[in-house]
């Protein structure tokens, strides 16, 4: 089975990103901490919470 190119990168990118942080998840997160504060307009944020809830369906019945 041959691998995409695409999937080549990801696999490169992610052997390099683990490479440099030596495997050590807390100094990844203290890493991606960072690099969100200096870059918050590329940051994700959650999306607003809904003012009014959907009504609720009625419980299935188990067969």
């Amino acid at each position: 089975m041959r691998v995409d190119a695409v999937l080549r990168a990801v696999y490169r990118a992610k052997d390099q990103l683990n490479r440099e942080v030596q495997g050590d998840v807390g100094l990844l997160c203290t890493r991606l901490r960072n690099e969100a504060a200096q870059r918050t307009d590329r940051v994700v944020v959650a999306a607003p919470k809904r003012k009014r809830n959907l009504p609720k369906r009625p419980a299935r019945r188990a067969s």
